[in-house]
C-alpha cells in the first residue's frame, strides 16, 4: 500500500533527563525523524511509519495497537502517547493513563492517503 503521512512527535525534556537519551527514544521508533530542540522539549517530524509497524508486529501487539489507534482518530489524524522509557528500549508501549513521571512521547500522525481506517488496518495487519 502507498501511504502519505506526516508524523509529529513532541517530547518534553525533564530536568533530570539527558536530551540525547530523549532523542534516542524518538529515533528508536521513528528512525528517519528530523529532530529540533525548542523550549525544553524536542520536536520531531517523520514520514515513514515502517519501524513503528515493525515493532508492533515483532511485539505481537497488533490487536491492541489497532484498538488504540482506532480510538485515537480525530478527522484525518491519529493522536496518542508512547512511554518514553519503553521507546528508548525499542518497545512500543501506549500511555493510557496520566503521563509518566518522565513524560511521554506525544505522537500525532496526519494521514493524507489512504483513509485513517485503511491506514490503521494496513499497519496492524498480521505479516
Amino acid at each position: 500500500m502507498i501511504y502519505r503521512v506526516e508524523i509529529e512527535v513532541i517530547a518534553p525534556i525533564e530536568p533530570t533527563e539527558d536530551p540525547e537519551e530523549v532523542r534516542s527514544a524518538i529515533l528508536e521508533v521513528f528512525p528517519s525523524a528530523e529532530i529540533t530542540s525548542q523550549d525544553g522539549r524536542l520536536a520531531a517530524t517523520a514520514h515513514s511509519i515502517d519501524r513503528f509497524t515493525e515493532l508492533l508486529s515483532k511485539q505481537r501487539i497488533l490487536d491492541t495497537a489497532r484498538a488504540r489507534l482506532m480510538e485515537s482518530r480525530t478527522g484525518d489524524s491519529l493522536g496518542f502517547r508512547l512511554k518514553k522509557q519503553a521507546a528508548h528500549a525499542g518497545v512500543v508501549n501506549f500511555a493510557l493513563d496520566e503521563p509518566d513521571e518522565l513524560g511521554d512521547l506525544i505522537v500525532r500522525i496526519h494521514i493524507e492517503q489512504p483513509s485513517p481506517e485503511e491506514f490503521i488496518e494496513e499497519i496492524t495487519a498480521p505479516p
